[in-house]
């Protein structure tokens, strides 16, 4: 018997994690072929700046037999402790603990370029193909399933294609066509990863309240952090992004997510003021002049109904960013891109065509995606604290959490 293709569009994080578990179970092995497709040359690992992972991504990873190499490119988080300007208000211990999970706090921060070539080498190494340089533009159906049409007059076909192309889906266009854009979330978030001049390891991590919003920097391997800061924004981009290099920046690579390259600099300059408890000087000016890589991008929120992330007479399927956008305040992007891997690659696993294995999908994702999506942005209200009330309740709620308990307890 023939395997079915399967053209897995973007070879981010959920791509990838897709089908390295269609190629590490014996029975979908044998049913299905997974071909992974991206826009992107090889050499583009260095993408976006890191992922926070929590438990529910870690057990899937830790069950394609990742966890060695996860160990040594992630960093346990032990604690979090949230400060408001230079006032400490509270810690949270071992956050996420997880009895099973070695380490124990099920949450670790890895830098998002290291992940994906990880799951991309593991795929290449269990001999998945991983066609780069491959821009879809179209999808179409064709018989029992769907021409994948590639910049250049190329396609390729495939008995299911899944759409994991991230927040501007080329597959959910071609799903939903008109509303397939998410809303904006009138805000940005900037993120970094900052090396310090004295590599120790650390593992604690911290919140730093603003007036508006706040930064919060997440422990890296070899002393280095993940950082970001979230501002407000009245309209989205217009522009195109642009990869910037700049002096006040020297060790910087500024990608500017299409807004002016001044407005970036702009909130960069009142950053390097802000306190911060474990940086040199006390404030955030190393954190900015020390990063290798700034990346700005709107925010965006909005999870797609079960008929628009599955289109079942052509056999495409959405998962990842492309099947719901989330603000980072919900700290499971990339989590539930993961999760969404293992829950499809087990509903194939259940059902004996496609069709009824995408509805099992579909039906699952999307009342999970709905329940997190509401925290994130009611996470996010409070976090923004746009206006004084909500500052005053936020900094309270923060300051009368149990100081410094072990969330295990």
């Amino acid at each position: 018997m023939s395997r079915k293709k399967i053209i897995i569009i973007g070879a981010g994080i959920t791509g990838p994690t897709l089908a390295l578990t269609i190629l590490k179970n014996p029975a979908l092995k044998l049913m299905y072929e997974p071909i992974l497709l991206d826009r992107q040359t090889r050499d583009t690992y260095a993408q976006g700046a890191g992922v926070v992972l929590s438990s529910n991504a870690l057990h899937p990873l830790i069950n394609l037999g990742l966890k060695d190499g996860l160990w040594e490119i992630s960093q346990e988080v032990v604690e979090m402790s949230i400060y408001r300007d230079k006032r400490y208000l509270n810690s949270m211990v071992t956050p996420n603990w997880s009895p099973d999970i070695g380490g124990g706090t099920g949450l670790r921060v890895v830098e998002r370029g290291a992940l994906m070539k990880l799951l991309v080498d593991e795929v290449c190494a269990k001999g998945g193909e991983v066609q780069w340089g491959a821009k879809v533009v179209d999808l179409v159906a064709r018989g029992d399933g769907v021409e994948v049409v590639i910049e250049g007059d190329a396609s390729v076909f495939g008995d299911l294609a899944v759409g994991a192309d991230g927040i501007w889906s080329v597959v959910r266009k071609s799903i939903i066509g008109e509303g397939w854009k998410p809303a904006f979330m009138n805000s940005s978030g900037i993120y970094g990863i900052y090396t310090p001049k004295e590599k120790t390891e650390s593992s604690q991590g911290y919140i730093v309240l603003l007036d508006v919003a706040g930064l919060s920097t997440w422990p890296l391997p070899g002393g280095k952090y993940f950082w970001t800061i979230t501002v407000p924004e009245a309209t989205p981009p217009t522009s195109k992004s642009t990869t910037e290099k700049i002096a006040e920046y020297p060790n910087a690579t500024i990608i500017t997510g299409g807004y002016p390259l001044s407005s970036t600099l702009d909130i960069l300059s009142r950053l390097s003021t802000t306190s911060h408890p474990s940086l040199p000087g006390g404030v955030c000016a190393e954190l900015c002049q020390r990063s290798s890589r700034i990346v700005r991008a709107p925010l965006y929120q909005l999870v797609f109904e079960s008929t628009q992330i599955v289109n079942a007479t052509s056999n495409i399927v959405l998962t990842g960013d492309a099947a719901r956008v989330m603000l980072p305040t919900s700290g499971q992007g990339a989590c539930m891109g993961i999760e969404d891997a293992t829950v499809l690659a087990n509903s194939l696993l259940n059902n004996s065509s496609i069709r009824g294995a995408l509805a099992e999908y579909a039906n699952s994702r999307v009342p999970r995606s709905k329940s997190i999506a509401s925290q994130a942005y009611w996470s996010g209200v409070v976090f923004m604290a746009n206006r004084w009330v909500v500052r005053v309740a936020r900094d309270w709620l923060m300051g009368i959490l149990p100081k410094g308990r072990d969330a295990k307890e």
